[in-house]
C-alpha cells in the first residue's frame, strides 16, 4: 500500500481523526490536510479535552501532540489506554522527538512517533498503516 498512492487515498477516505494540539495554526493546517485527503477531522487543544472527546465520540486515529497545557500528550495516552481504548491508533506528533521522548511515547502506548514539521506523505502512510492494523486487530 505504501507505494500505491491510490490505495493510500482510498484507505484515508472517511477515516475519523482526532487532532490534539494546542497550537491553533498547527490544528488548522492538520485539519485542512486531513479533510483534503477525505478524512473527517476534529480538533481539541488539550490532553484533558482529548480524553473527553474519545469518551463521547468514536475515532479511527488520534494525532497527539506532547507539550500541551492542563495535561500533556503522554499522560493523555496513558489515560486513554488505561480506560480500555487499546485499539485506537495514536500517532504522536512532536517537535521534541528526542530518543527519550520516543521511548516514553511507545512505553505509554503510542503506535507511531513523527517529528514536526511533519512530512505529509509520511503522515498519510502512518495513518493508513495504523488504521489497517487496527482493522486487522478488530476483525481477525
Amino acid at each position: 500500500m505504501q507505494d500505491n498512492p491510490q490505495a493510500v487515498a482510498d484507505t484515508l477516505k472517511g477515516i475519523r481523526v482526532l487532532v490534539v494540539d494546542n497550537d491553533p495554526p498547527s490544528q488548522k493546517l492538520m485539519k485542512i490536510c486531513l479533510e483534503k485527503w477525505g478524512c473527517a477531522a476534529s480538533a481539541v487543544e488539550t490532553g484533558v479535552a482529548a480524553v473527553a472527546a474519545l469518551k463521547s465520540d468514536c475515532y479511527d486515529v488520534c494525532l497527539m501532540d506532547i507539550l500541551m497545557p492542563e495535561m500533556d500528550g503522554l499522560t493523555a495516552i496513558q489515560l486513554i489506554r488505561a480506560e480500555g481504548n487499546r485499539n485506537l491508533p495514536i500517532i504522536v506528533i512532536t517537535a521534541f522527538a528526542t530518543q527519550d521522548v520516543i521511548k516514553q511515547s511507545f512505553q505509554v502506548g503510542a503506535d507511531e512517533v513523527l517529528t514536526k514539521p511533519v512530512n505529509l506523505t509520511e503522515l498519510q502512510r502512518k495513518i493508513c498503516q495504523c488504521y489497517t492494523s487496527k482493522q486487522k486487530r478488530s476483525n481477525p
